[in-house]
Parts: C-alpha cells; sequence; structure tokens
C-alpha cells in the first residue's frame, strides 16, 4: 500500500481527498465497500469494533452503522444512501453522523473510484460538505485507519 504525492494540497476547506494503492485486485478491492460480510472487518478505525450494521448497497439503498471504542465503550452512529455503484468502478454514497453537532447543512457525500495500477489497485476517495476544517482533518484520520484494516483485509 501506498498513498499518492499529496492530495491533500488539492482540497478544499470543506472536502477530504485521500488515495490509496493497494496490492489487491480491483474486484476485492470493491467487494469490501460492497460486501456487508466483509464491512465489519474494516469500516471502523482501529481500536473500533462495529457491533452494528445495517447495509443495502444498491442505488437508493441505504446503510445505518455503529462504531465502538473498544476501551472506552462510546459509540458513534452514522447512515446515509447509496447515490450510485458501478461495480468495480465506482461508489457514491451519502454520510450523516446521528450527533447533529458533527452535521454540515447538507449530508456530507463519499465518492470513491477505483483503477487498475501496475501492481493491484487505486482507491481514490474524495468526502465533502463538512462543518469545519478540524472536522474535515479528524475525519482524515479515521478513514486512513479504516484503509489500513482495508488493506490489511485484502493483502492478506
Amino acid at each position: 500500500m501506498s498513498a499518492t504525492a499529496a492530495p491533500a494540497a488539492l482540497e478544499g476547506k470543506d472536502e477530504l481527498i485521500i488515495v490509496r494503492d493497494f496490492r489487491a485486485p480491483r474486484d476485492l478491492v470493491f467487494r469490501a465497500w460492497t460486501d456487508a460480510a466483509m464491512l465489519p472487518r474494516w469500516f471502523c478505525p482501529e481500536g473500533c469494533d462495529l457491533p452494528f450494521q445495517r447495509f443495502e448497497p444498491r442505488v437508493g439503498g441505504s446503510y445505518r452503522v455503529c462504531l465502538r471504542g473498544k476501551e472506552s465503550g462510546t459509540e458513534w452512529w452514522m447512515q446515509g444512501e447509496f447515490l450510485a455503484i458501478e461495480p468495480h468502478e465506482r461508489i457514491v454514497f451519502t454520510h450523516v453522523w446521528d450527533d447533529v453537532a458533527r452535521r454540515p447543512d447538507q449530508d456530507s457525500v463519499v465518492t470513491v473510484t477505483f483503477s487498475d495500477t501496475e501492481a493491484g489497485t487505486r482507491m481514490h476517495f474524495h468526502q465533502q460538505r463538512f462543518v469545519s476544517e478540524s472536522e474535515r482533518d479528524d475525519h482524515r484520520g479515521g478513514w486512513n485507519s479504516c484503509f489500513n484494516r482495508l488493506e490489511a483485509l485484502v493483502q492478506h
């Protein structure tokens, strides 16, 4: 796995860009985003688990998950709707926390695209509509932690 050259320089104040390369086939990386059985193994930051998930990966389908800190027991609930799914190419979904203080005026929108590289798959992650730059930066750490777990899952 590797991150590509400094996409953060391309970000606006209310958007997050993360590009990661995985030594795994694109269909496997894409499947990790759409297979409810794989989701609990990576879709929460290190140090957390996913004790609840409802996951309908289809256009118009929704999801709802609970992230729980393993040591603290603190729970963070979020939900959203799938806006687009193009197999092995792209997923677009909304992302909103139940915690009203963390919500932007509109639901955050996440677009994930997948492309082949010589060594495997490049994943381009773009999330927009944050309430603040600090909220965006908190998400950068959280998502990168999730993607570390995704790497371990797909590159076993």
